[in-house]
């Protein structure tokens, strides 16, 4: 499979529609902005709202966190673009185990049916069920008087069981079709990109003085290098944050078999989506920097976000940016939703999974919704 697929990636690519050990392959129908939609609101989620002073309060100054960020964009992009170049040989869907498969022939399947098998059954359904409690977290925190404490527990009460809801929500508008599927796949990442990126400008509106909210302090030459901490292990933590909030430029190796043209889609598709995360990543610190204290800032830990809202809004503020965090977050569950079902389809489809029949079953333009129900009842 895997050097058939090498085959035709080098000879001109028509490997898009490349099947699987004589599976019913999915059809290609996914553009290069689609395939950027893919990564970019993988990657855009919790993480850009809690972790900006997370980082800061680990390396002790605004400066260094900054460089860090940067530093993060790179190492996300140069990955990306290899996953580009595996890609642009293997346009198969199924995240790494077909590369594995291919890479790692001895022992046969070994790797690849670990890493499948890892990822169907346990990372996907645990990673979006902790997205859809993160989203129902957030909703409780919008609305406290709608979901008041349960037995002094906070909210969770609410938050689990509106997770839960989310969850087969999102599952369900993947089911009717693929083409449906994959469009509004692309809407939801445009609206969480477009939530992002006023966000960001809300704080360079505030840095030029056209809204109120302004501070400086980060930027003063106490804050910017000042207090910068020298050791190793919080800049390596620190790092570790950086990229969990980047995680998911890998995310279109899930779809390949779906992407048209691939040899040349998908290079556009990563620079396009990781480009526009960069950017956005680094404009939303210099949002916080301006609006935010140093000494929220460096303290704040998770809830700086609420704190941004309230100093730039007022005490609306705080719903406002709960709402907000909670549509990026619920975009990005949407989205690793898709991803998961295509990749349990290809593992089906190969048979590196067990009871492959529950994952294969994908007709073209229908959903697949076996492995649907089989994820969504996992999470």
């Amino acid at each position: 499979m895997a050097a058939d697929s090498v085959e035709k990636g080098q000879d001109g690519g028509k490997a898009a529609s490349i099947q699987i050990q004589g599976g019913p392959a999915l059809t290609p129908q996914l553009n290069a902005l689609q395939g950027a939609a893919l990564i970019a609101g993988a990657m855009v989620g919790s993480g850009i709202f809690t972790n900006p002073s997370k980082v800061v309060e680990l390396v002790g100054a605004t400066g260094p966190a900054l460089i860090m960020w940067i530093i993060g964009a790179l190492v996300a992009f140069t990955a990306s673009m290899a996953y580009a170049e595996w890609g642009s040989r293997l346009p198969v869907s199924g995240g790494d185990a077909p590369f594995l498969d291919f890479a790692y022939p001895v022992p046969r399947r070994l790797l690849a049916v670990m890493y499948a098998w890892t990822r169907v059954a346990l990372i996907n359904p645990g990673y979006c069920a902790s997205l859809g409690m993160i989203a129902g977290t957030y909703l409780v925190t919008a609305f406290p008087e709608t979901f008041p404490e349960h037995d002094g527990d906070g909210g969770e009460w609410y938050a689990k069981r509106l997770g839960a809801g989310i969850v087969a929500v999102l599952t369900l508008m993947c089911v009717p079709s693929n083409h449906l599927a994959g469009r509004f796949v692309t809407g939801v990442t445009m609206v969480s990109v477009t939530l992002l990126l006023a966000f960001s400008a809300s704080g360079i509106l505030a840095l030029v003085g056209i809204i109120p909210g302004r501070t400086l302090d980060n930027f003063s030459s106490e804050h910017l290098f000042a207090g910068t901490k020298s050791h190793p292990g919080a800049f390596a933590m620190a790092f570790f944050k950086i990229m969990w909030s980047y995680d998911g430029f890998a995310n279109l190796a899930s779809s390949l078999g779906e992407l048209k043209n691939p040899e040349r889609n998908i290079q556009r598709a990563t620079f396009m989506g990781i480009t526009t995360v960069a950017v956005l990543f680094l404009l939303a610190n210099l949002s916080f920097f301006v609006v935010v204290p140093y000494a929220d800032m460096s303290t704040a830990g998770s809830s700086v976000a609420a704190i941004w809202g309230q100093n730039l809004f007022g005490p609306s503020g705080r719903i406002v940016v709960s709402l907000l965090i909670f549509f990026v977050v619920c975009a990005c569950c949407e989205i690793t939703t898709y991803s998961a079902s295509r990749i349990g389809q290809a593992t089906g489809e190969s048979r590196l999974i067990v009871f492959p029949e529950i994952f294969r079953g994908a007709q073209r333009g229908g959903s697949g919704t076996p492995r649907e129900r089989s994820r969504v009842s996992i999470s």
